[in-house]
C-alpha cells in the first residue's frame, strides 16, 4: 500500500523530535555532573591542602591539638574523593545510557520510515521499468542508423547545432563526428562553394515553409581530401506543442555515381539527338533524289515504251520469231521499270506525307481489301479465315496499302498449293498494343535471310517465279515505324509464312 508525501513529511519531522529531545536531555545531564564533579574537586583540592598543610613544618615536634586537625583534613579528603569517584561513573553510566536511548530510538524511527516508505519503492520499479525501455530502444535507434548506408543525421533548432551523425554520414563527408558535434553551426563549409548559396537559401526557405513540407535537395561537397562528391538530402521537421519546429531529422545520400551515369546518358542523348539529326536530313536528301530520279526518269520511259509499240507494229510482220522475242522481252522489261519507277516513288513519298488517324474497323479493313484482289483470286482454291479484330487508331489510306501488300504476298506465295490457306487474326491486345497477324502455306522462305524481307529492292525468290519489285515489304516497315509499331516475320521453307504487325493502342483505341 502507497504512502502520501504528507505522511512521510511528519515521520521524518517525528525523528528530528524525538532526537533533538535526546540530545538535549544528554547534553543537560551532562552539565549537571560536571558542575557536581568540579564542586567536588574542589573540596578534594581543599581537604589535600589541608593536609599538606599540617605535614609541612619546621621539624619541630606536633602537638596533640595539630594530630587531631589532621585527622580531620585526611577524613575530609578521603570523602572528597570518593563522592568524585561516585559522580565520575555516574556521568560515565548517564552518558552510556543516553546514548543506547538515541541508538535504540533512531533504529525504531529509521524503521518506522522505511516500512513507511515501501509502497515508494514500488513506484521506483515501475520509473525504472520505463527507463531500462527507453535505453532498449535508444540503443535499437543507434543500431539501426549505424546498420544503413545512407547518412543520418539530427539538427536541434535552439540552438542549431548537430547533435548526431551515424557512420555512414562521416564515411560519406570525410569528417569525424566530434568535429561536426563540436561546430557551433552545421558545417555549411564542406559544401562546393558554388552550391553554398543555394544551400542555405532552400534551407532557410523549407524552415519558413509548411510544417509538414519535405526537404529534397541535391548539392556537391568537397571532403577534406579534396575528393568532390554529389549529396542528395531529405529533411523532416518536429514541431512541438505551440507548433515550432525544435528538432530536424535528416538522411544525406550519395549520388556521385548516379549523377555521372545521368551525366553520361545525356552526353549520349545529346550525340544521338545530333546523329538523329544527320540522318534525318541525309535521308531527306535521299528521298528527295528518288523522287527527282524517279520522275526524270518516267518521261524518256514512256518514249522506250512508245517507240517500241510503233516499231513492232511496223516491222513486226517482216521479223523473225527470233526477233519478235526480243522485241517482246524489250517490252517486258519496260513494264517492269515503270512498275519499279512508281513504286520507288511511292517509297519516297510515305517519309514526307503527314499522317491522318482515324479509328479505322481492321474487319472491313481486310474485307476490301480482298475484294480489291478479286481478279488475282478467280479460278483458285484459297480457304479464307478472318478473325476478330481490334479497331484502331491509325492512318486509314496508309493502313490499306500496309494490308493490301501482305494479303497480296500471301495470294502470290501460295500460288502452287492446290488448296491454299489464308488466315487474318489478333493474337495480343492487352490494352497496350495490339499484334495483328496474317498467315499462309505458301512457299515460305529461309530464316536465314529473314533481314532482308523489308530492305528495299530485297527479293527472296527470283522473278521468273513471283513477279514483284521488293518494295511492297519495305513500304509495309516504314508505315508501321511511323505508327510507333514493329513489324516481322516467321517462315519455313516450303511450309509458309506468317508476318506479324503490331500497333500501339491510343486512348482512341480503348
Amino acid at each position: 500500500m502507497g504512502v502520501s508525501p504528507r505522511e512521510i513529511a511528519i515521520a521524518r519531522k517525528l525523528y528530528r523530535t524525538v532526537i533533538g529531545a535526546l540530545l538535549g536531555l544528554s547534553l543537560i545531564y551532562a552539565l549537571a555532573f560536571m558542575l557536581l564533579i568540579n564542586y567536588q574537586w574542589r573540596e578534594y583540592r581543599e581537604a589535600e591542602r589541608a593536609v599538606s598543610i599540617n605535614y609541612v613544618t619546621d621539624g619541630k615536634v606536633l602537638d596533640a591539638a595539630i594530630g587531631m586537625a589532621d585527622q580531620h583534613a585526611v577524613k575530609d579528603r578521603d570523602k572528597a574523593r570518593r563522592n568524585l569517584i561516585v559522580l565520575t561513573g555516574a556521568l560515565i553510566a548517564g552518558l552510556m545510557l543516553a546514548v543506547l536511548v538515541f541508538l535504540a530510538v533512531r533504529r525504531a524511527v529509521a524503521a518506522m520510515v522505511r516500512l513507511q516508505t515501501v509502497g515508494v519503492m514500488a513506484d521506483i520499479t515501475d520509473h525504472k521499468h520505463i527507463e531500462a525501455a527507453l535505453k532498449e530502444s535508444e540503443e535499437r535507434f543507434r543500431q539501426f542508423s549505424e546498420s544503413i548506408n545512407v547518412g543520418f543525421w539530427i539538427l536541434d533548432s535552439n540552438p542549431r547545432c548537430v547533435t548526431y551523425v551515424n557512420r555512414a554520414f562521416t564515411q560519406m563527408s570525410g569528417l569525424e563526428a566530434d568535429e561536426v558535434y563540436r561546430s557551433p553551426v552545421p558545417r555549411i563549409d564542406v559544401v562546393h562553394e558554388d552550391d553554398r548559396q543555394t544551400v542555405k537559401l532552400a534551407f532557410e526557405e523549407w524552415l519558413q515553409g509548411e510544417p509538414s513540407s519535405l526537404l529534397e535537395i541535391d548539392y556537391r561537397i568537397v571532403r577534406p581530401d579534396g575528393e568532390m562528391r554529389w549529396i542528395h538530402d531529405h529533411g523532416v521537421k518536429l514541431q512541438d506543442e505551440n507548433g515550432q519546429t525544435f528538432r530536424i531529422l535528416g538522411i544525406s545520400e550519395d549520388i556521385t555515381d548516379r549523377k555521372r551515369t545521368d551525366e553520361a546518358i545525356k552526353a549520349m542523348s545529346r550525340a544521338l539527338e545530333q546523329k538523329a539529326g544527320e540522318l534525318a536530313t541525309v535521308n531527306r536528301e535521299l528521298e528527295a533524289f528518288a523522287y527527282s530520279v524517279s520522275h526524270d526518269l518516267r518521261a524518256p520511259l514512256r518514249h522506250v515504251d512508245g517507240y517500241l509499240s510503233l516499231l513492232q507494229k511496223r516491222v513486226s510482220p517482216l521479223l523473225d520469231e527470233t526477233s519478235q522475242r526480243y522485241l517482246a522481252t524489250i517490252s517486258k522489261a519496260t513494264e517492269r521499270m515503270a512498275s519499279l519507277i512508281d513504286d520507288l516513288l511511292a517509297f519516297s513519298r510515305m517519309g514526307r506525307t503527314e499522317l491522318n488517324k482515324t479509328v479505322v474497323p481492321l474487319n472491313r479493313l481486310i474485307k476490301d481489301v480482298i475484294g480489291e484482289l478479286k481478279t488475282e483470286t478467280e479460278n483458285r482454291h484459297i480457304d479464307w479465315i478472318v478473325k476478330p479484330l481490334p479497331d484502331v487508331f491509325v492512318d486509314a489510306a496508309l493502313f490499306r496499302q500496309v494490308f493490301f501488300s501482305l494479303i497480296e504476298n500471301a495470294v502470290k506465295y501460295t500460288r502452287p498449293r492446290p488448296q491454299a490457306r489464308i488466315e487474318i487474326g489478333c493474337i495480343n491486345d492487352d490494352g497496350n498494343e495490339a499484334i495483328i497477324f496474317v498467315s499462309d502455306n505458301g512457299v515460305g522462305f529461309d530464316m536465314k535471310y529473314v533481314d532482308k524481307l523489308f530492305g528495299v529492292f530485297q527479293r527472296l525468290h527470283r522473278a521468273e517465279e513471283f513477279e514483284g519489285t521488293g518494295i511492297g515489304l519495305a513500304n509495309v516497315a516504314r508505315i508501321i515505324q511511323r505508327h510507333g509499331g514493329r513489324v516481322w516475320a516467321v517462315g519455313d521453307k516450303d511450309k509458309g509464312a506468317t508476318f506479324y504487325v503490331a500497333i500501339p493502342l491510343e486512348e482512341k483505341d480503348k
